[in-house]
């Protein structure tokens, strides 16, 4: 019996040893060799806020990966059945803790938001999706692997998995609505308050600004009371701006602390009005949420009767501050501790703060009242002399922007009056050079502005034999994006500047030729002290700069051939041509071949740009189909109004929880602008594009800073005319400048309008 019993058990560990051969080791160390950095990361870089059992489990699954994969490497049985069995437990543990997360906040932000939006949905499904897969089978498969001898036990496995929907329903039925308790008081009967007192209004123009205020002090907690306005202005006594907190049980109440604080103390303009309309406490629950409790630029928040407004949260720049990791600009939710310094509390979570929601009013200089969302003005229909007028500002900006030494001031904060006014980046330096030298007009004054521009980037250059690049400060490389784009800026403004920057020019254009390599590609840029092409990966929105640049050369030579006075040291007309053919069939033809291309590009705007420049001197089908099948891709992600508020309507994004973003909007301005002007040569229709086209414009005008919205800056005049970030973001640069007034001016030449 005895002697029976070893040879089965010999048997077992006989089958246990080839359950654990070669090839099951080999395939699970490359798992888990995949895997532990992706938790190792997440762990690391993902904005988890306080919640701390997620960063502990993304920990402790990249250790378990890591320890799993050392005992396959090394052939220890033993070990890697007790660390692979270790690994799947704490997945199956961390895919059910994930699921009753995942699903709890979708409930909480689908009520909270209301037009999250399929995008972010499917992004939710994704995630939940994506940690199945490195969770779920590297567990079954361990499981089954080290049990000795047994099978997979399918009926287990199907009661896992109704287990697992289970939880996926009922989780997300426990998860508290994010809904707020709306103030009784009909916001008609506020704005008509709020009218009435204004007229009795005796206060001049200040020119005190609004910003830099501390928290509102009010008597009682706004969800204690029915009514609470608070009203932003400036003090006549000692001009110092000031918030006062009036609440009320009814409008009449409210007009009788109203109408003496507009006669007596708030001076006319600037001044602010918001009321809340709504309350939410703030607790522990889904406390990993706490990043998106705050809808970025629409509520506000109280810390018992100590508030702060929504349009304050975005001076101080509160929301979508929370750096994801992978981007310098991709960013969300809003950091618990800072809005808790902001209130004068104490540093924490957000349980125990009430979110506001608010309806808010600002005087204009006119005097008259003009409703806000989001700290702009309610859109209105887009005409054409609305498009004018925002071309005309955003000229405005970039003309004072422009600085003494040739340089354009880079970043400006409207609230705060931080600026900074060296440019920290040469392409987007040579960006702006020729959206200027495209819109800025042909007077004097955009001469001499477009000369220093040049000169400024002429600075910047190193001459390698025959050639000449623009490295970046501080290196000895110049990548594509510093050969390309000045080259264009250069070209584009010689019609503006004249001949006195042909040497450089010239010497671009081979620099630019040297980096194309033979299939048409362009190398990511070149190493300025050896005046090779760099090797390594592609950069992002370098290559359509590079073939924009060569069809405007291939432009300005096939001119020059009518000239009298001949270009010197220019490359010859044939060569540009043939690389301008390479560089298009490359695109068209092995750039962007793969089955997923009618679902999925990347930014690609300046291809566009390219394909409607080369209408007059190359045409390339292909091309010119790679920019229509790219913006017919874009325009899936524009907002529409049934989908989000009419405020975000144009806007390109995926939904509400995380505002669309300027520069890629006014990207996907500037691509179907051109895309636009594609067809009508290809003589396809183009309706469905002016009116997506009229929905994109609307949402930047909207967007730019006014004499309106811009009422709390510290110095408007540096303001007025630019575009921030998004709407919940105030810094504004100088290339969301650059590529929004490009969509502006370039949408407006299209005729958008009957009659225009």
């Amino acid at each position: 019996m005895s002697d029976g019993q070893d040879q089965l058990g010999d048997q077992r560990a006989i089958v246990s040893e080839q359950r654990i051969g070669w090839g099951v080791r080999l395939g699970v160390t490359l798992i888990c060799l995949l895997e532990a950095p992706v938790f190792i990361w997440g762990a690391g870089k993902l904005p988890w806020g306080s919640a701390h059992v997620f960063v502990s489990a993304c920990w402790v699954l990249g250790a378990l990966h890591a320890a799993t994969a050392l005992c396959a490497i090394f052939g220890r049985p033993t070990w890697l059945r007790l660390s692979w069995r270790a690994l799947a437990y704490a997945s199956l543990g961390a895919l059910a803790g994930a699921t009753w997360a995942i699903f709890t906040s979708a409930w909480y932000l689908a009520t909270l938001y209301r037009s999250l939006g399929p995008g972010v949905a499917a992004a939710l499904v994704a995630v939940w999706g994506l940690l199945v897969l490195l969770t779920l089978p590297l567990a079954c498969w361990g499981l089954a692997v080290t049990r000795r001898g047994a099978a997979v036990n399918l009926r287990r496995l199907g009661a896992l998995a109704l287990a697992l929907a289970f939880v996926c329903w009922g989780t997300a039925s426990w998860a508290h609505s994010a809904q707020a308790t709306p103030r009784p008081t009909d916001p008609t009967e506020v704005e008509r308050v709020i009218r009435t007192a204004l007229k009795g209004s005796t206060g001049n123009v200040s020119a005190t600004p609004l910003a830099h205020l501390g928290p509102a002090k009010c008597p009682h907690s706004p969800a204690e009371r029915e009514l609470t306005l608070l009203v932003t202005f400036v003090a006549r006594a000692g001009a110092q701006p000031h918030t006062a907190c009036l609440q009320a049980n009814s409008p009449a109440a409210l007009a009788r602390e109203l109408e003496p604080l507009l006669s007596t103390q708030a001076e006319r303009f600037p001044m602010a009005f918001d009321w809340v309309s709504a309350t939410q406490p703030l607790d522990a629950k889904l406390s990993w949420i706490d990043l998106f409790k705050l809808r970025p630029g629409l509520d506000g928040v109280c810390d018992g009767g100590r508030c702060l407004v929504p349009w304050q949260l975005v001076a101080r720049d509160r929301f979508m501050s929370a750096a994801l990791g992978f981007d310098a600009d991709a960013r969300v939710g809003v950091d618990a501790n800072e809005l808790r310094r902001d209130l004068g509390s104490a540093e924490g979570t957000l349980s125990g703060l009430t979110r506001i929601e608010t309806q808010s009013w600002v005087v204009g200089r006119d005097g008259a009242l003009h409703p806000l969302k989001r700290g702009r003005e309610v859109r209105r229909a887009l005409d054409q002399s609305m498009l004018n007028g925002a071309s005309e500002r955003a000229k405005s900006y970039v003309v004072k922007a422009a600085q003494p030494d040739g340089g354009f001031r880079y970043f400006a904060q409207p609230f705060s009056g931080e600026e900074e006014a060296q440019s920290r980046s040469v392409a987007r330096h040579a960006g702006t050079t020729l959206a200027f030298c495209e819109l800025g007009g042909t007077d004097v004054l955009a001469s001499e502005i477009a000369k220093k521009a040049l000169a400024y980037l002429v600075a910047y250059a190193t001459d390698i034999r025959d050639m000449t690049a623009l490295p970046t400060p501080g290196t000895a490389q110049a990548s594509l994006n510093n050969l390309a784009l000045p080259l264009a800026a250069f070209l584009r403004c010689r019609p503006l500047v004249g001949r006195q920057f042909d040497r450089t020019i010239a010497r671009l254009a081979r620099a630019l030729l040297h980096v194309q390599q033979s299939d048409g590609s362009f190398a990511p840029g070149m190493d300025v002290t050896r005046g090779e092409p760099l090797r390594g990966a592609k950069a992002l929105y370098a290559e359509g700069q590079a073939v924009l640049a060569l069809v405007w050369l291939e432009q300005l030579l096939i001119g020059e051939q009518r000239s009298t006075e001949a270009l010197v040291g220019f490359p010859q007309l044939p060569k540009v041509q043939e690389a301008v053919g390479r560089a298009l069939d490359y695109v068209s033809q092995k750039y962007w071949a793969h089955p997923l291309r009618n679902f999925f590009f990347l930014e690609e705007n300046w291809h566009c740009l390219a394909a409607r420049a080369a209408l007059t001197v190359h045409r390339n089908d292909g091309y010119e189909r790679f920019c229509l099948d790219y913006v017919r891709f874009k325009s899936r992600l524009v907002l529409a109004a049934g989908d989000v508020d009419a405020g975000l309507e144009g806007g390109y994004g995926i939904g509400t929880l995380s505002l669309p973003h300027t520069t890629a909007t006014a990207g996907l301005g500037e691509a179907l602008a051109a895309a636009i002007a594609i067809k009508r040569v290809r003589k396809e229709p183009v309706d469905a594009d002016l009116a997506l086209m009229r929905q994109v414009l609307g949402f930047l005008v909207m967007t730019q800073w006014n004499d309106d919205n811009c009422f709390a800056c510290a110095q408007p005049v540096a303001a007025l005319g630019g575009f921030s970030r998004h709407l919940a973001s105030p810094g504004i640069r100088i290339d969301y400048v650059q590529h929004a007034w490009a969509a502006i001016g370039h949408g407006a030449a299209l005729g958008l309008f009957e009659g225009s």
